[in-house]
């Protein structure tokens, strides 16, 4: 038992350390990933290669601010949004369930990872905590307690405390990383949207003409007459 009880302890020593460390790592992964990796497409505007989008919300508002991309075709524009609109739903399902922001790395937001990195480490390391102190409890009542036996022991409130604050802030911070993409993609879609001039509901794609023309048609009393029909059109732009 004492045996067992010594392992426990040094597991939940090693835990906080080794924590630090991997979270460390992550954040250095994080960093290199945003220099190295692109989240852009490049399209010619006015002569110019523009790469739309970027690493940031705050790069497509530049981009957007620097060219007009009124100049180029409806189609052409409508593929873009396609192509570099945010996906929402799958982040946010992502950073609830695996966590550590990996939702938001999929949409190169790297506030939102760097976040959910700290965010799950830190609330880990704090569960880690109570359970070290329990196992440090445990391990020294049995090495120095003259009733080793004694069926009554039990931990004291502290670490339970520390486990049930550290497990309650590791909820939350699920939750709040679950959000984050939600409200980043769609901040970021409706900036691409409106820089592109493309509607949400992509009505804007479609163009429908009135015209009214004369028609000949005699009427009961041989006399002709002038009836206006409507005509519909309807085109894809």
């Amino acid at each position: 038992m004492k045996r067992h009880m010594v392992l426990l302890l040094l597991f939940s020593l090693l835990l906080v350390p080794v924590s630090a460390n991997s979270a460390i790592g992550m954040i250095l992964e994080t960093g290199l990933d945003a220099a190295t990796k692109t989240y852009s497409h490049p399209v010619i505007v006015d002569g110019d290669t523009v790469h739309l989008g970027g690493r940031s919300h705050k790069e497509l508002k530049q981009t957007f601010q620097a060219y007009d991309f009124s100049t180029l075709a409806f189609d052409e524009r409508l593929d873009l949004y396609q192509s570099t609109q945010l996906s929402v739903t799958w982040p946010a399902f992502k950073n609830l369930l695996a966590g550590f922001g990996s939702g938001s790395k999929l949409q190169g937001h790297l506030s939102g990872e760097l976040f959910g990195i700290v965010s799950d480490w830190t609330t880990i390391s704090i569960v880690g905590v109570g359970l070290g102190i329990m196992a440090t409890e445990y391990f020294v009542t049995y090495l120095f307690s003259y009733n080793t036996a004694d069926p009554s022991y039990s931990p004291s409130e502290l670490p339970i405390a520390v486990m049930i604050v550290g497990g309650g802030a590791f909820a939350l911070g699920r939750i709040i990383q679950a959000i984050i993409p939600i409200s980043y993609g769609l901040r970021y879609n409706r900036t691409l949207r409106g820089g592109l001039g493309v509607e949400k509901d992509m009505t804007d794609s479609w163009s429908v003409g009135l015209a009214m023309q004369p028609a000949m048609q005699e009427g009961l009393s041989s006399l002709p007459a002038v009836q206006l029909t409507a005509m519909a059109t309807v085109a894809l732009r």
